[in-house]
């Protein structure tokens, strides 16, 4: 999926789900992702929205679960609205007026040049398999990060980094833990888990 203020292009090779609500937002999900007391997919999607009425990305997304990139769109402005997970582990890409959740896409959408390859970055990945936080190996390229919510306003003008509120980074008891990981399985839409299942069986 890559996105700019007025331009959206997905893939066919990605589970994405999309809700419009009657007024208000246009919400892009690719990966699992719910809210609390709702079952992952439309239902999820469609709480949020109503959330969005009258509460701002920001404050929250500390209440998402899930592994997932969202793209919130505001159908009055155009403005678009970008966050990834909470733990960081779905990787969303921009470069201030670009999002996409391949690399490869937005270093294609950029045209970028030899000259912007960031070779200490290239040095970095070879040397420990990876980079560490949001930098990658071409210059104007970041990785989003977990509290991060990217905002590119909808005349195309330079995109924004807002910070988002998460919930507190204190251990949960182990039982605890254990109950939201299948809690986390079991709201997986039904269409997902049959098709997961076909495939192990194949």
């Amino acid at each position: 999926m890559l996105l700019s203020a007025r331009e959206v292009t997905v893939g066919d090779d990605i589970y994405h789900t999309v809700y419009k609500a009657k007024k208000g937002h246009e919400i892009h999900c690719i990966g699992h992702f719910y809210l609390p007391g709702s079952r992952a997919g439309h239902s999820s999607l469609a709480a949020l929205a109503d959330l969005l009425e009258h509460h701002d990305l920001t404050a929250l997304a500390g209440r998402f679960r899930g592994v997932f990139g969202l793209f919130v769109r505001n159908r009055a402005s155009g403005d678009w609205q970008i966050t990834c997970d909470n733990s960081g582990l779905y990787r969303v890409f921009h470069d201030g007026r670009r999002a996409a959740i391949s690399f490869r896409e937005l270093l294609k959408a950029r045209t970028a040049s030899a000259a912007q390859v960031d070779r200490a970055r290239i040095v970095e990945f070879l040397a420990y398999g990876g980079l560490a936080g949001s930098a990658t190996c071409v210059q104007g390229i970041a990785r989003l990060k977990a509290d991060e919510v990217l905002f590119l306003p909808g005349d195309g003008s330079p995109g924004a980094i807002r910070p988002k509120a998460l919930e507190s980074d204190a251990p949960a008891p182990a039982d605890e833990e254990l109950v939201r990981h299948f809690d986390d399985l079991a709201r997986w839409p039904a269409d997902v888990r049959g098709a997961n299942a076909r495939a192990k069986m194949s």
